[in-house]
């Protein structure tokens, strides 16, 4: 868990520091731009996907105990 809490956090400041760069003038490429947006949409893909492990993984009954219908 500690590797997902240091990419997140990696990447909070990397946006961070993009943003500070744009507030004080700096331009940014297309290019760049369109890189930055390819890896926060594969951060949220991978984010959901994560989240649907952990939902799955807490969903499921331990073999020796019998899973509880209503």
């Amino acid at each position: 868990m500690s590797e997902v809490h240091a990419s997140r956090v990696a990447m909070r400041n990397a946006l961070l520091e993009i943003d500070q760069a744009i507030t004080e003038g700096e331009q940014v490429d297309p290019a760049f731009r369109r890189l930055i947006d390819t890896e926060i949409s594969g951060t949220r893909e991978e984010a959901a996907m994560l989240t649907a492990l952990l939902v799955t993984a807490g969903q499921a009954e331990p073999a020796d105990r019998p899973a509880v219908r209503s």
